[in-house]
């Protein structure tokens, strides 16, 4: 925990800073962002759905079908006499028309007139203005509209200001119930008011409802974010943002208006009264509120919705009095909310920022902006809430992208410090070599007549340089972080149920095992060395089987005595002995239905071991101090690291009891049969710790090397110490100073090339590159060194394996495929026979050297005794030409 408390202090300043970046870009450049935003509330128009307004709003409209059978536009004002004349007579609450009105017929006054008459008689008709000069700062123009459609003036917002308003002609207005503007900015809001004469004018669909409520101006009531119209005590809200705006909601496109062409309307009106009929007429218009518009292509404005790319202007007020009937008018977040909000995602970005495993981190803060999208659509759908969504996952993604890049950033600079120290390393070591080559030289140049003394002298300074060449090969390699995780020819690794393993090693066979007998209710019997997993494997075993939704019980019987162990197991009853002073339930009642664990199974007593076959015979025991019998379903796996069939023998374990534990048995290897499964291991544990840390390739070929006596247990354990020593000292690459002093003052002491060559051509599985790669992994030597070592390898090899070929290939690859070691063999035959191309059976053996020096040249002199080996051998035919 405190490690990523630690960890998480770096990252925090990344996601703070990023969320006021985003916080300024907000506040300056905001076009982008609210762009991003009106998308997002566009989809969550889409998920959320559609639905119809209000049964109570009626849109009636004419379209360019109708303006060209009334004889086109303008339409004679006698046809709107009608029109509201109908409506009235079929109950129409209020009427609104959204139609300009602004200049008298001449040639047709008595229409004029026969309009206003009847406008005057209902009494409940709204008609509709519009501004021509909208500003947000007052104008000087002197208007005349009747004050009486005016209310007094309230600052509680940045009121729009209007000049030049189109006011229907005057007979008509002096008749009119109300007025209202027609304005809208966008599909967004409209102006619930706009400031006039030093007053405010209301907009249409506001004008709709209070004289629907029939309320005076007086009666309207301004709140700090509000106006309200009292109905019935139920007041009716027009909440406005700061700038005087109703925020629309809308619930459909066009369709889910509730229309009806007013020319239908008038043919369905005439006939019903002549034939005295008015149902449906009067289901249509009785008691709602009536809006009439043109909705015509070049005619009337069209705007684009959420639902609809061509919504027409008289819906946008149709869509006002549904919001303000239903009250759920949008409401946004404001800048103080959302600042805040921004913040704390900033803060829970550089939280998990700090997870260490980078797909979890990754997932994490996916987590977060799917949970943002998630909060803004369920406050969307459920509260009309608009919250932002662009800002917070924009601060979101910049702080991982930045912290994705300062990680990358920072493992480079670490890369580029530890590259400069190899190649001072690298530096010693070819000047130390280029010293060794010289007396090499020297020495294979000298005769036997040279004083003994001077070749006793470049022997003891050869061996010298080979020394410190060793230790300086050595450091370099202790500063090479091992990349055999990101190798692609490396053993591909597996991992079940928490078992990491490569798929071609011995484990492969085991977890096969496991996954066919895991469902099985037979006993399990898991046989191992301490330290090599038994336990992991037993959870696997139930994980894999039907039980795992049931309890999983480990017990250790070696830890405890033997009535502690029995009391542990099997339960007691109150005063069974001393300190019992309630009953208990053991660990098989608790285990039952599901699975029991008993490790160190070999550990037990026979008494114990004849009371643990009854449960294991018939599931039945007994508690401790109690005389009923207890019946339990319990799956036994049990596990030592004992040999029980010696113990058998041996009469300290119970045959019968053996035989039915043993009913499947898995053998888990030690790590040191293991070797190819080490550095998954390691990996793993690295995870695990600080997704950070790498180890060096010495360290990595140290731990490969190392016996294990404890196994797996042992090498996690060392990796652990090994981080936190290397965290003290700030370093993210272990060295082979923070491996115990018995792994690292070993290691070296015996790391040659001799050692590791073979190996890292083995694990690249000798391939065509595989040379040059474990040359650049071996601190950048050249690459014949390289192959000089190996072709001296090859020859030592087949020295000790006494000249026999299918041996020494099998030592070499490591491997017993036969394809993959027959590639081997054609590789190490070239180089035997290639050594004794310039032999000569008939010449003696000292000849024969002599003839063959060129075969010694590039060959490291700790080879060259068994380069003479293998031609004296073959002179005396102890193997022939392969």
């Amino acid at each position: 925990m405190m490690k990523y408390f630690s960890t998480m202090k770096l990252y925090l300043p990344i996601g703070i800073v990023s969320a006021i970046l985003v916080i300024i870009i907000s506040y300056f450049s905001p076009g982008i962002i609210q762009t991003v935003d009106d998308g997002w509330l566009n989809i969550a128009y889409r998920i959320r759905g559609e639905s119809n307004i209000d049964s109570s709003i009626a849109v009636l409209y004419i379209d360019a079908d109708d303006i060209k059978a009334l004889g086109g536009l303008p339409l004679k004002r006698s046809y709107y006499a009608l029109l509201a004349n109908a409506l009235n007579n079929r109950g129409a609450r209020v009427i609104g028309f959204d139609i300009a009105f602004s200049e008298s017929n001449v040639e047709y006054k008595q229409h004029d007139r026969l309009f206003a008459s009847v406008i005057h008689n209902i009494n409940n008709v709204v008609l509709s203005g519009y501004f021509q000069t909208i500003s947000d700062t007052g104008t000087s123009v002197e208007e005349n509209i009747p004050s009486r459609f005016l209310i007094p003036f309230n600052n509680n917002a940045q009121w729009h200001y209007g000049s030049r308003f189109d006011l229907p002609y005057r007979t008509l207005c002096d008749a009119a119930g109300g007025m209202g503007h027609s304005h809208f900015n966008n599909s967004k809001n409209v102006p619930l008011f706009i400031a006039t004469q030093g007053k405010l004018l209301p907009s249409f669909a506001f004008e709709l409802i209070r004289v629907c409520l029939s309320k005076s101006n007086a009666e309207i009531a301004f709140n700090q974010n509000n106006v309200s119209i009292q109905s019935n005590g139920n007041n009716i809200n027009f909440p406005f943002d700061k700038d005087g705006n109703l925020n629309i909601n809308f619930v459909g496109g066009i369709q889910s208006l509730n229309l009806i062409s007013a020319v239908e309307f008038l043919k369905s009106y005439d006939a019903n009264s002549i034939n005295n009929k008015q149902e449906n007429i009067q289901n249509f218009i009785q008691g709602k509120i009536v809006l009439f518009g043109i909705i015509s292509e070049g005619r009337s404005k069209f705007i684009q919705t959420p639902f609809s790319d061509e919504f027409p202007s008289i819906g946008i007020h149709a869509m006002v009095l549904h919001n303000a009937l239903n009250k759920n008018f949008l409401e946004y977040s404001n800048t103080t909310l959302n600042t805040i909000l921004i913040l704390l995602l900033g803060f829970f970005a550089g939280v998990l920022l700090a997870i260490r495993k980078e797909i979890y981190r990754l997932l994490s803060v996916l987590g977060l902006a799917t949970l943002i999208l998630a909060l803004s659509l369920g406050l969307f759908s459920l509260n009309n809430f608009v919250l932002p969504v662009s800002a917070p996952i924009f601060t979101i993604v910049l702080s991982f992208t930045v912290g994705i890049f300062y990680r990358h950033r920072s493992m480079k600079t670490f890369m580029r410090h530890l590259s400069e120290e190899r190649t001072q390393f690298i530096n010693e070591i070819e000047e130390k070599q280029s010293a060794l080559e010289k007396l090499q030289t020297e020495l294979a140049g000298s005769s036997s007549a040279d004083r003994t003394s001077d070749r006793d002298n470049m022997l003891v300074q050869i061996k010298k340089y080979e020394e410190e060449i060793s230790r300086l090969r050595t450091a370099a390699i202790d500063y090479q972080p091992d990349l055999s995780s990101t190798e692609n020819n490396q053993p591909e690794m597996e991992i079940f149920e928490g078992i990491a393993y490569s798929t071609n090693g011995p484990m492969h066979e085991v977890i096969s095992f496991i996954q066919k007998i895991a469902n099985t209710p037979s006993t399990v019997l898991i046989l191992g060395e301490s330290g090599t997993g038994k336990e992991l494997v037993a959870r696997a075993l139930h994980v894999r089987s039907e039980r795992k939704s049931r309890a999983f019980i480990p017990v250790n019987c070696g830890a405890l005595s033997e009535s502690l162990l029995e009391s542990e197991l099997f339960g007691h009853e109150k005063g069974a002995f001393t300190g019992a002073m309630k009953e208990r339930p053991g660990r098989f009642e608790l285990a039952d239905s599901g699975t029991i664990f008993l490790d160190e199974i070999g550990d037990t007593s026979e008494s114990f071991q004849v009371k643990l076959l009854r449960v294991l015979q018939d599931g039945t025991f007994e508690r401790v101090g109690g005389t009923s019998i207890k019946k339990v379903n319990v799956r036994v796996i049990a596990a030592t690291n004992k040999n029980l069939k010696q113990n058998v023998i041996d009469k300290t374990f119970r045959e019968d009891l053996y035989y039915r534990l043993n009913v499947l048995t898995i053998h888990l290897p030690p790590l040191r049969e293991r070797r190819d499964d080490i550095p998954i291991l390691i990996q793993q544990f690295l995870q695990e710790e600080d997704e950070k840390m790498r180890c060096s390739l010495g360290v990595m070929n140290a731990l490969r090397q190392n016996p294990w006596k404890g196994n797996i247990r042992e090498l996690q354990s060392i990796v652990k110490r090994a981080i936190l020593i290397a965290k003290t000292e700030n370093r993210t690459l272990i060295q082979l100073r923070d491996l115990p002093d018995e792994i690292s003052k070993t290691t070296i002491v015996s790391l040659d090339f001799e050692e590791h060559i073979p190996m890292l051509l083995r694990a690249k599985k000798f391939s065509r590159n595989s040379i040059s790669e474990t040359a650049k992994e071996l601190g950048g030597i050249s690459r014949g060194t390289v192959a000089e070592y190996f072709r001296g390898y090859c020859f030592k090899t087949f020295c000790e394996s006494n000249w026999d070929i299918e041996k020494t290939v099998k030592i070499i690859s490591g491997s017993d495929n036969q394809d993959y070691n027959e590639k081997i063999r054609n590789k190490i035959s070239d180089y035997f026979n290639n050594a004794i191309e310039l032999v000569d059976p008939v010449a003696g053996i000292e000849e024969n050297i002599q003839k063959s020096k060129p075969k010694y040249k590039n060959l490291p002199q700790k080879y060259h005794t068994y380069l003479n080996k293998l031609i004296e051998s073959y002179c005396q035919r102890s193997w022939l030409k392969l």
